[in-house]
């Protein structure tokens, strides 16, 4: 690990694989946990020497004697073993010790000696660790094995309890199905020269469902306003076979959205036409690869938990029992690394269409969303639940002033030229025309506000760096349509020549580098059409470097 990568973890925010921490706690079980937590989920990194809250570093002050101190807690403490990687980085004199715990499927679950399995095996969940129950524990077990408890046998059962007909009826425009397929597709299985269903066949198409996964259902409910405390104005329990479900849950959704009309303009040649599109008022699409997502991921295991459909006033939340499958973090997940909780039902769903591609769904989610100019969607891990939520508002400014936009604007640039460089207090104030005074107090306030990142070993650190959250670089940007008109008509309009010198005078007015802005998948990259085809009052970055107007 190299000290870029150090800025790296840096710039990050505590979370599912990071902690930091400025001291060895003087109690040894609470590393413990830590490193059980990380080990029994996705792993993390714990860096020891950054202070509490503010992020500074202040380093450790023996690094050998540390490393060797963690080595014997963690032997002397977790059963079964775990092996860390720990290194000793520098920044500007102050020492780092960086604990690397990976996951391991095959040990897993990991837990503190002193206790029983049951009472001391912990997880990671958001930047806290939580103690696992006995479906969780089980999950990890099953991991260990390499098994999904979809596959799990249900012995004292027939193949009887797994109803044909609808099977074959959700398969009939794609193939005639035989009963002798219910084997390949794993829904019944053999066990002592008999077939018997698998969980995984009495979650789709048990006859009696209910009986052996009550909570096997979608609760649908339509709230009145903001939160759960107002009147319902309608709700449902949604317990048909899964592939069913999932339609009669997009009902549901429809049954409480608006179908409306957006009138729009367009040019062919010299005429401009009205045209008129309908369109549902929240994305369906969106909505659909969620509940999609929650009947694959959902971990029917859990007892006393279904999936939720939740509808308010600005919002949709689709909510499954289960963490992210064990191994995956939020940002795998939107970077489009899936694995899948049940593969025999995503084997089916796939068969029957319902999913297009593994992996996608995430990203097709957000998509639709920014189509709409919705917020990014939020996925959560909560206590022993993932939660997609879904806005159905339209996006709002970030409120910032024009000086805090100014610094933004600097930072931006910075972000897409040289990412792994932030820039200093001075740098800033020379970059963005402002004072002294202005730039630190702004900084401030941005730091605190979390759309920035100070890195540095304390308050007068002269070497201190800022950095523009990630998340924060690719958010639109809202600017006057007449001041587009006017600074980009104007560039077009000058006697610049050629289309390379034009982008960096666009460049200059907007603050962020220009090469790779003109893109559009929508609209041709001469410069002339894209402006012209100014109809929206917002600058977006919806892929880095990208601008769609």
């Amino acid at each position: 690990m190299q000290s870029m990568e150090l800025l790296e973890l840096l710039r990050r925010p505590e979370g599912k694989t990071l902690e930091f921490r400025q001291e060895l706690s003087k109690s040894p079980e609470r590393l413990a946990r830590t490193v059980c937590a990380f080990a029994n989920t996705a792993g993390g990194d714990i860096l020891f020497g950054i202070a509490d809250k503010t992020q500074y570093v202040v380093g450790v002050p023996d690094p050998q004697k540390l490393e060797e101190t963690i080595e014997n807690i963690i032997a002397d403490w977790i059963a079964p073993d775990i092996i860390p990687t720990i290194e000793t980085l520098v920044y500007e004199q102050s020492s780092v010790l960086v604990v690397r715990i990976y996951p391991n499927s095959s040990s897993r679950p990991h837990y503190i000696k002193k206790e029983t399995l049951e009472n001391a095996t912990y997880i990671r969940v958001g930047s806290s660790n939580r103690l696992a129950d006995l479906q969780m524990i089980e999950e990890l077990q099953r991991l260990g094995k390499r098994r999904s408890f979809e596959e799990e046998q249900l012995i004292a059962l027939t193949t009887d309890a797994v109803d044909f007909d609808p099977i074959a009826n959700c398969f009939k425009p794609i193939r005639q199905l035989k009963k002798t397929d219910l084997i390949s597709l794993k829904l019944v299985t053999e066990f002592q020269d008999k077939l018997v269903p698998t969980n995984a066949g009495m979650i789709l198409f048990g006859k009696e469902r209910e009986r052996y996964f009550p909570n096997a259902k979608i609760k649908a409910v339509r709230f009145f306003g903001l939160t759960k405390d107002l009147k319902t104005i309608d709700s449902r329990d949604i317990d048909s076979y899964p592939a069913i479900a999932a339609q009669e849950a997009m009902d549901f959704i429809k049954k409480h959205a608006n179908y409306e009309s957006e009138i729009s303009n367009s040019q062919q040649g010299e005429r401009w036409n009205v045209q008129r599109s309908e369109r549902w008022n929240i994305p369906v699409a969106a909505v659909r690869e969620a509940i999609i997502n929650a009947i694959l991921h959902a971990d029917y295991s859990q007892k006393g938990a279904c999936i939720r459909l939740f509808i308010y006033q600005n919002r949709i939340e689709i909510e499954n029992p289960g963490l992210l499958v064990t191994g995956l973090t939020i940002e795998d997940i939107t970077r489009g690394i899936s694995k899948l909780r049940n593969p025999i039902i995503g084997r089916i769903f796939n068969e029957l269409g319902l999913i297009e591609q593994y992996g996608s769904g995430i990203n097709k989610i957000i998509q639709e969303c920014e189509k709409f100019g919705l917020d990014t969607p939020t996925f959560e891990e909560i206590a022993t639940h993932f939660r997609v939520t879904i806005y159905t508002t339209p996006k709002k400014t970030p409120l910032l002033d024009d000086l805090d936009n100014a610094i933004v604007d600097v930072l931006r640039y910075q972000y897409f030229s040289n990412p792994e460089e932030g820039l200093s207090t001075k740098e800033i104030m020379n970059k963005a025309n402002i004072s002294q005074r202005a730039t630190r107090n702004h900084l401030l306030s941005l730091v605190e506000s979390g759309f920035i990142v100070e890195i540095g070993r304390g308050t007068t650190d002269p070497k201190k760096k800022y950095f523009l959250r990630e998340e924060y670089a690719k958010i639109p940007t809202f600017i006057p349509n007449n001041k587009i008109r006017q600074n980009l008509q104007g560039i077009l309009d000058s006697n610049v020549d050629g289309f390379t010198r034009k982008i960096e005078e666009i460049e200059k007015i907007l603050k962020i580098p220009a090469g790779p802005i003109i893109y559009s998948e929508n609209y041709n990259s001469n410069l002339a059409t894209f402006v012209k085809k100014d109809i929206k009052n917002e600058l977006s970055y919806p892929n880095k470097g990208a601008l769609v107007l």
